[in-house]
């Protein structure tokens, strides 16, 4: 995006970009990560052992720079509201849903794993870090010759399906994306050499370049490598997790919340919740786009411009082409710029002000805070459905 144009690798990077709470809780864990392996780097044996954070620093050093780096403030004891309104409804951040484990499925907290993780080096590189690692006697494959070899799939071999639509690939999605999403790195340059990690093909964390092997069917002659991004670290594992009592490996965050919450349209943290939102009234209005409509239909709103608006690159991969500048729209998470998903969500988007426009009429819902709640809370349930499940009176109660 910076030569004024762009690839697909661009906007993957661009739209799992941490933003808001998220990024605050991304920086955090990269910036206590990153000083541990700078100061390992400076005490480094000359037997060329590598120290475990604990054997460098002491455990009031390791508190003082969990403070200085934020990690304290992502780590700190939550009390949930005893208020009316929180014992009946789900929080927007998922936080406190469930009263015995309050981060269970809220979003910027680590994945639970059904499985133990297996590092390169058992607590926190990838496997394929190191080129000279051999396993069982023998290196890795790079991971294009394997999905070369293992996934590709010649049109000739395609055969049309007679009991699945394409929709349900998209509907799977739509509802993967109310799930979960793992944030890469808040930085896309080397933290330790400010090397960009589009122009490089060497491994510097949190560049994880993908190697491209000669003869590779679908790579240009000069490509030799295509940029990708370690996944962020979560505060409390890893390097920092002596701050909650015990080493564990490095462990990935979930930025949005885990339930099936719509989160995707309502947002998964309080900042961006607020910004969708319709604050010229007290009815729970969603916020709309006050530029264009399809012939009085909403449009989501536009997400604020910043230097880089991948959006305006669309139509002729030129920022001075497309004079109108047109922004990528807002939702609940960052990727509705996919066709197919984008017409899902503005479905669901125009379902909404159509139950909007009758819920508005029903007396027990006027009072504004509960109000808005209750209207999430049907839509959800309605969402609930479609995924087949029931919709029970009880549900409708007011």
């Amino acid at each position: 995006m910076h030569n004024g144009s762009i690839r697909a690798n661009d906007l993957l990077s661009f739209f799992k970009l941490p933003v808001a709470e998220t990024r605050k809780a991304v920086r955090a864990a990269e910036l206590m990560e990153t000083t541990i392996e700078l100061i390992r780097q400076m005490v480094y044996t000359q037997e060329k052992i590598v120290r475990n954070a604990t054997d460098l620093l002491s455990t009031l050093d390791l508190q003082v720079l969990a403070k200085v780096s934020g990690c304290t403030t992502q780590l700190q004891v939550i009390t949930c509201s005893s208020s009316c309104l929180s014992d009946k409804y789900r929080t927007i951040s998922g936080i406190c849903n469930n009263r015995q484990h309050i981060h269970w499925g809220a979003a910027n907290n680590p994945y639970v794993r059904w499985l133990p993780p297996v590092y390169e080096d058992g607590f926190g590189t990838p496997k394929g870090w190191l080129e000279t690692k051999q396993y069982n006697g023998f290196p890795l494959p790079l991971a294009r010759m394997v999905s070369t070899a293992i996934l590709h799939t010649g049109n000739r071999n395609i055969s049309l399906d007679n009991t699945y639509a394409h929709i349900l690939v998209e509907w799977g999605q739509w509802i993967d994306h109310d799930m979960d999403l793992t944030p890469q790195s808040a930085s896309t340059s080397s933290f330790i050499d400010s090397i960009d990690c589009s122009s490089s093909c060497y491994n510097r964390s949190p560049c994880f370049p993908i190697q491209i092997p000669d003869g590779d069917p679908r790579a240009r002659d000069s490509e030799k490598c295509m940029p990708f991004f370690r996944s962020a670290p979560a505060c409390g594992s890893g390097e920092s997790g002596i701050l909650t009592g015990q080493l564990r490996p490095r462990e990935q965050l979930n930025s949005i919340t885990s339930f099936v919450d719509a989160s995707m349209v309502y947002g998964s943290t309080e900042s961006l919740a607020w910004k969708l939102r319709n604050h010229t009234n007290d009815l729970g209005y969603l916020a709309i786009n006050q530029q264009y409509s399809d012939n009085g239909l909403a449009y989501l709103p536009f997400m604020t411009k910043k230097p880089q608006n991948p959006c305006a690159l669309t139509r002729d991969q030129s920022p001075i082409g497309n004079i109108s500048d047109i922004p990528c729209f807002l939702a609940g998470k960052l990727m509705t710029e996919n066709e197919d998903k984008f017409s899902i969500v503005t479905k669901y988007f125009g379902s909404y002000w159509i139950l909007i426009g009758v819920l508005v009429r029903i007396p027990q819902l006027a009072a504004v805070d509960e109000g808005k709640e209750r209207k999430k809370n049907i839509l959800i349930i309605i969402l609930w459905r479609f995924l087949g499940g029931r919709i029970w009176s009880s549900d409708l109660e007011w």
